[in-house]
């Protein structure tokens, strides 16, 4: 487990910055439509990447770069995730961590120690779907935890991607309850490509008049916009 790739520029990872992006390898779940699969399923076949190179790409590149994404895999279960939050803070930058929400001891910590600037939380399903959707056992009362910490901070979102026949209208709708009170939250459209599990590359992603259906269905409880 370790950094395994690094985008030095994008400009998608978080909306209205230029971000340097940070993928680190491992995971505790294995959500049947996940693209980082080979971070998830095998990281310890890719070597990890000089971390020194990357702290000087951003020195050189601060001038116009905004901040660092630590995504993964699952980024909170990296042991030096907070030494490296602390690396990039060090060097100007904002940072936004994209996580599932399975482990809120960490998250507490980065909070807490004014680590991160911006959170992208997953919301996977229904609770009672969770188990499925995540190809993992989950404590619920985890996932809880840090939805509560996720709307008491100053920036976030919580996103769902919408897995025809996977998660339904009324999970989406018990979502919304979950996450009542939210100042944002974002409907994914499925993509099939590259996924872990084939059988899921079979399905076809939502029109956009269905996405358009669920983002109005989900701003009756909470504001929502849709990305595909």
């Amino acid at each position: 487990m370790g950094i395994k790739s690094f985008i030095e520029t994008s400009l998608t990872d978080w909306d209205g910055k230029v971000s340097a992006v940070v993928f680190i390898g491992g995971c505790d779940f294995r959500c049947p439509y996940c693209h980082n699969w080979q971070l998830v399923e095998d990281p310890d076949t890719t070597e990890d990447l000089d971390l020194d190179k990357i702290v000087n790409y951003i020195k050189s590149s601060s001038e116009w770069l905004d901040g660092v994404v630590l995504t993964g895999g699952e980024p909170t279960f990296y042991p030096g995730i907070i030494e490296l939050a602390e690396t990039f803070k060090a060097l100007g930058m904002e940072v936004k961590i994209d996580t599932n929400g399975s482990n809120p001891y960490i998250l507490h910590e980065l909070i807490q120690k004014d680590l991160i600037d911006y959170i992208a939380m997953d919301v996977k399903n229904s609770f009672e779907k969770y188990a499925e959707t995540s190809g993992a056992a989950v404590d619920i009362d985890d996932i809880e935890r840090s939805i509560e910490l996720v709307k008491d901070f100053q920036q976030y979102e919580f996103r769902t991607t919408v897995v025809p026949g996977l998660v339904t209208e009324e999970d989406i709708e018990k979502i919304c309850s979950y996450i009542k009170g939210a100042r944002r939250f974002v409907l994914q459209r499925f993509h099939p490509e590259n996924i872990i599990n084939k059988e899921f590359s079979e399905i076809s992603p939502q029109i956009d008049e269905e996405m358009e259906h669920l983002t109005q269905l989900c701003s009756k409880y909470v504001p929502t916009t849709w990305r595909g």
